[in-house]
């Protein structure tokens, strides 16, 4: 059992990282892989600054119009 004081915080669960929003979607992924037709529910998602060349190569041209809001 593990004991935590009012101040600690943690974010291993059976050994499994999900207590963050950039680990949840980081194993969504790995369920999407195994369980393709399962995990369709969600959305791409960025981690910044991980994925900051990512996301400047994806929307270095990106322009606003009505089509694509």
């Amino acid at each position: 059992m593990i004991e935590l004081n009012n101040f600690k915080k943690f974010h291993l669960f059976l050994n499994i990282e999900v207590f963050t929003k950039a680990l949840l979607y980081k194993n969504y992924l790995e369920m999407k892989n195994k369980f393709e037709n399962d995990y369709n529910f969600m959305s791409v998602t960025y981690n910044y600054p991980l994925d900051k060349g990512i996301i400047e190569k994806k929307f270095n041209n990106y322009t606003l119009d009505v089509n694509n809001l």
